[in-house]
């Protein structure tokens, strides 16, 4: 799969509006793919998930092994990975799946959080993990929505600290 082809991004919100309608409309995506350890094992919730999918999106629910073995063997073309948080996106990359690029939309204020900017706070844990994503060569980029610019990790990174 061409690299244009397959997106990431992390928001905690998963399946909402931003996701269904902005960034659809922006990379046209046919299927969302949700790496979550938890919701991969919980069928009730994957259904609810699957239910706020917009019409004609394939949506799967799966665990970063599941993911990773899924995505190694064939690929759906035009997917857009969708995760909670960072560290199941590094998880997702240590298994050896190629992610170019991630972007983070959202990310809501948690116990020993900062505010990194609009709409995205940070954690120690989530800091770490994006540090490593950045050694993997994944380029990490903060966009909350389509329209809002891109800034790069880095440049959020020293605002954390």
């Amino acid at each position: 799969m061409a690299a244009s082809e397959r997106w990431a991004r992390v928001d905690d919100r998963l399946i909402h509006g931003q996701v269904t309608v902005a960034w659809r409309r922006h990379l046209g995506y046919a299927v969302i793919w949700i790496v979550d350890d938890a919701l991969g094992e919980d069928p009730f919730l994957g259904e609810t998930l699957r239910l706020a999918a917009p019409q004609g999106v394939e949506v799967a629910v799966d665990t970063v092994a599941a993911t990773a073995a899924a995505l190694q063997e064939q690929p759906p073309s035009r997917l857009l990975l969708l995760f909670k948080g960072p560290r199941a996106a590094l998880e997702l990359v240590e298994a050896g799946i190629a992610l170019p690029q991630l972007v983070v939309g959202n990310l809501a204020p948690s116990p020993g959080s900062k505010r990194a900017m609009r709409s995205i706070a940070l954690n120690a844990a989530q800091v770490a993990a994006l540090d490593a994503l950045a050694a993997h060569g994944v380029e990490v980029v903060f966009q909350p929505t389509p329209d809002d610019p891109a800034r790069e990790w880095a440049a959020v990174r020293r605002r954390w600290a």
